[in-house]
């Protein structure tokens, strides 16, 4: 529901930080989709200090369900989020992340 994606989208990213990765995926796993926004958009306006929080094999859960419905784009841009967030992570001096 649009309350529940909002609730979410705002769980500031230090709530995030002080949780393990599959704590995380599960929040991200409630996502559902409606006919207002698709789970692609909600993803999409998630802070990048979330996604680089989630390890692959959770990334790939999350895919996975919305593979299983049918919805190819929003695991796509699951994907997309995790690996632009690990690059922009990866890429930073220890200075610069704390």
């Amino acid at each position: 529901s649009d309350a529940r994606d909002t609730a979410i989208l705002n769980i500031p990213a230090s709530a995030y930080a002080q949780m393990e990765s599959a704590q995380v995926a599960e929040i991200l796993g409630l996502v559902r989709s409606d006919e207002k926004s698709t789970p692609k958009e909600v993803y999409g306006k998630i802070p990048e200090p979330v996604w680089q929080k989630l390890d692959g094999q959770n990334v790939q859960g999350l895919m996975k369900k919305w593979v299983k419905i049918d919805y190819l784009n929003t695991a796509s841009a699951i994907m997309r989020s995790w690996m632009n967030a690990r690059e922009d992570y990866l890429g930073k001096t220890e200075a610069e992340l704390t």
